[in-house]
């Protein structure tokens, strides 16, 4: 087993690559959060304006447009479906798999997630959530299956290697999160 301190340091030098690999659109995904939020003047412009007591108005448009997007993935309701892809896959498993997933949908409000994960995108082009484990009870060792929204699209960091657009083929990801001391 590898020793903590390598581990550590492993996982700090994997944070600084996606950091540094993502950082410019980061900062971008920065400002169009900004901007659905409604700050949408230039800082230099909007100080002019102000020093010279002229109104700096905004008609802020874009979260009825996100509402859009994200309205049509409510109506349409996305949900995991398994298809038996080859001769040697059985259709009976693949409903069987099918009907598992539907239920640890419903279990954990995943259309909330869904959503979420869309309204992200739609504002600043990253948006994500994650399938997680938690054990049934504080005395059993079964665990449920559950998929989570991540309020934060920019707490997510994927292996930069990774070559597909969902990170699935990711070699590692890490959700950051803030915590008080």
């Amino acid at each position: 087993m590898a020793d903590k301190n390598e581990v550590h340091l492993e996982a700090l030098r994997r944070f600084d690559e996606a950091y540094e690999y993502e950082r410019e659109n980061r900062e971008e995904a920065v400002e169009d959060l900004r901007f659905r939020a409604g700050f949408q003047w230039d800082a230099a412009a909007e100080a002019e304006r102000k020093a010279d007591n002229r109104p700096t108005l905004t008609v802020n448009r874009i979260p009825q447009f996100v509402r859009q997007v994200t309205g049509d993935v409510r109506q349409n309701r996305p949900g995991i479906v398994v298809d038996p892809v080859d001769s040697d896959a059985d259709p009976i498993v693949a409903k069987i798999y099918t009907g598992l997933i539907r239920n640890i949908e419903q279990q954990s409000d995943a259309q909330a997630a869904y959503v979420t994960a869309v309204e992200g995108t739609a504002t600043c082009g990253i948006g994500a959530f994650r399938i997680s484990t938690e054990y049934s009870s504080d005395d059993a060792f079964e665990q449920d299956v559950f998929i989570r929204p991540i309020q934060n699209p920019l707490s997510v960091y994927v292996d930069p290697s990774s070559q597909l657009g969902t990170g699935e083929d990711a070699s590692w990801m890490f959700v950051t999160e803030e915590i008080t001391k």
